[in-house]
């Protein structure tokens, strides 16, 4: 059974997602692009998502079901993204 969780990430914190990294296999590569407007029905994954690539050889992929602009963006910080993910983020919180 796979346990899932919904949880809120900023777009700087959540990465769209490409695809195997071509140099380096066992890594996930993301998009050029992860700091432009996400939307919904993107596939991302984040650090917990590459955290949990690293422990389990599964690799923390995530949906985006909402994007919602933030009240006061800074730096590229400007939208939070309501995730889909297909794993319990608590279960791999940092540090390590």
């Amino acid at each position: 059974m796979t346990e899932v969780s919904l949880t809120q990430q900023d777009n700087c914190t959540t990465w769209e997602l490409v695809g195997r990294n071509a140099e380096f296999p066992d890594l996930m590569e993301c998009g050029s692009q992860h700091y432009v407007k996400p939307y919904p029905g993107m596939l991302v994954t984040s650090y917990k998502g590459q955290k949990r690539l690293d422990k389990t050889g599964i690799v923390g992929i995530g949906i985006i079901v909402g994007v919602v602009p933030l009240e006061h963006p800074h730096g590229d910080v400007k939208f939070e993204c309501y995730v889909l993910w297909n794993f319990r983020e608590s279960d791999f919180n940092f540090p390590p």
